[in-house]
């Protein structure tokens, strides 16, 4: 029997890796054959179709995300329409959130909600025999984590033909926050042993691959096992970047230097700054403590970004900029922000009409309005979001951003605001998305709007010395990420008042302030004698 395991990906990048496929094809029955196909959404309907049925299956497996519902959907009436026979069966978040929909289209020969591994194998025993099988499977319990085979290790997946790839570390969460999927069923984490976890890093590290998505909701949940696998992974897999989450209420100074060891990037899901909002969707948000964790990390040299989320039942759009206010004042080396979006599955959607929210009721499930956020603030938010992640993420403006607004004595949202305002009038920039501009073009937009900005507020000298910055940084950052240069590594730390002081002394040529240059835990300031402009090493403030 040949079971086609697809996976339709939202576009072709780094996190486009068919991890549940591959988990299923390692799980089934020996006198099944499984083999995992890659589809992308923006390919036409017959290249995708011919793909699937190339192998000739005898089934099709469909992993349903929020993304790929509508093509799942029209990919399965066209294999029907090919081959009547074919058995379509199908998995996933969307078919366990309600599984009706798709019983209603009758393209499926059957359902699985929750986790698949044992009850697709229950499946395709039953149609092995010839037997007609339900077409509804439900795993209410959860399953034993050691008792399910690694794709990686089974060697159903060959991770070095990816750019990137999903680890999962664990299933479950203990939280409830009524937005997430995850925080439905039962509130235990359940773990893969150590063992596994060893085995399958000295895999990723002998096939080369560059990064790794780890998939484990609260990676630092348990603190001394997070700690043993960053031991491991400095051990093993020095070379791969990984991607973790984490919640900064279990984090400590120890954990913080065991992630500063490794290359990676830790994402925390901050979505508000206001404790009264975050009450609504069962969050918490103790500020000082948040600041406390967050300087550790910044201390230690990690690198970390934030998640917010605007919509948020209670919240306004005045609310929102100050979250992207706090936000961005601890100096994320990101900020992704996001609507609200109503999942099916989720406490929120069963809440949705005691928060009187209008959301769309077909993927993305994305909230219009609420009494508090207008669908004209939801459209101002998200024209901020869209300048926040052209200019400060893609723009990589972490270093300088402070520099910038500081001397605008202003707010970052304000900032932000008005280059949202620049990109809607910029006839050049307005017709591109937040993909399409790359690093230098990013940073000769930015150079742009800081020269117009600061000519309105009578600042020209600084607006140069802002544009070498950008100047600088960009170029040395294409540099690095081109490979042009061998190495070239240079820490950044960034005082608006010693710039000034700088440009004072008539240095306004970036390559000739010295203080961007830091060796260890110093840096240095110009200094002018009698006959030059000489660098001092001065102490760095220990603050964020």
């Amino acid at each position: 029997m040949k079971v086609v395991f697809a996976t339709v990906h939202l576009d072709d990048s780094p996190q486009a890796f068919p991890l549940a496929a591959a988990v299923l094809a390692s799980n089934i029955p020996p006198f099944a054959h499984g083999e995992i196909i890659d589809l992308y959404l923006g390919e036409s309907l017959e290249t995708s179709v011919r793909n699937i049925l190339k192998p000739g299956p005898d089934v099709v497996g469909f992993s349903v995300y929020l993304w790929n519902v509508k093509k799942i959907l029209l990919l399965a009436e066209a294999l029907l329409s090919l081959q009547p026979g074919l058995r379509i069966i199908a998995g996933g978040p969307e078919v366990t959130a309600d599984y009706r929909i798709f019983q209603k289209t009758g393209l499926f020969d059957a359902l699985f909600t929750g986790e698949g591994e044992v009850n697709l194998t229950a499946y395709l025993e039953i149609v092995q025999k010839g037997e007609n099988p339900p077409d509804i499977f439900t795993q209410t319990t959860p399953l034993n984590l050691p008792e399910i085979h690694s794709p990686f290790l089974s060697r159903i997946i060959n991770p070095s033909v990816y750019s990137g790839i999903l680890w999962e570390l664990s299933r479950g969460c203990i939280f409830n926050c009524s937005f997430c999927f995850e925080s439905r069923g039962i509130k235990r984490v359940r773990s893969f042993p150590l063992q596994r976890v060893e085995r399958e890093l000295q895999l990723f590290a002998e096939s080369g691959v560059p990064q790794v998505f780890v998939l484990d909701p609260t990676f630092n949940l348990d603190r001394e096992k997070a700690k043993t696998v960053l031991r491991l992974i400095k051990q093993t897999a020095p070379g791969i970047h990984f991607t973790f989450e984490i919640r900064s209420e279990f984090l400590d100074r120890e954990t913080a230097e065991l992630f500063s060891d490794i290359t990676c990037s830790i994402q925390i899901g901050l979505q508000s700054a206001d404790n009264r909002v975050l009450k609504n969707v069962n969050r918490s948000f103790e500020r000082d403590d948040f600041y406390t964790k967050i300087l550790m990390l910044h201390e230690e040299g990690a690198v970390y970004g934030f998640d917010l989320i605007y919509g948020l039942p209670g919240d306004t759009y005045e609310g929102f900029c100050k979250s992207i206010d706090y936000a961005l004042s601890l100096r994320p080396n990101h900020l992704d922000i996001f609507p609200l979006a109503v999942l099916k599955g989720t406490d929120l959607y069963d809440q949705a009409k005691k928060f009187n929210l209008n959301w769309r009721e077909e993927e993305p499930y994305t909230v219009h309005s609420t009494p508090d956020f207008s669908t004209d603030d939801m459209e101002k938010a998200r024209k901020l979001a869209e300048a926040c992640t052209i200019f400060y993420n893609k723009g990589e403006a972490v270093p300088w951003f402070y520099l910038v607004v500081d001397l605008l004595q202003t707010k970052p949202s304000v900032f932000l605001e008005a280059f949202a305002r620049f990109l809607q009038n910029n006839t050049a920039s307005a017709q591109f998305g937040t993909d399409s501009f790359s690093l230098l073009e990013t940073a000769e937009l930015q150079i742009k709007f800081i020269e117009k900005l600061c000519t309105g507020y009578g600042k020209i000298r600084e607006s140069k010395a802002a544009a070498d910055i950008i100047h600088w940084m960009s170029g040395t950052s294409y540099l690095m990420q081109s490979g042009e240069k061998d190495s070239l590594s240079v820490v950044f730390n960034f005082n608006i008042e010693q710039l000034l002081e700088n440009i004072e002394l008539g240095v306004d040529n970036l390559e000739e302030l010295s203080f961007f240059a830091n060796e260890g835990p110093f840096k240095t300031k110009l200094v002018r004698t009698d006959e030059e402009v000489v660098p001092v090493i001065i102490e760095p403030q220990a603050d964020l």
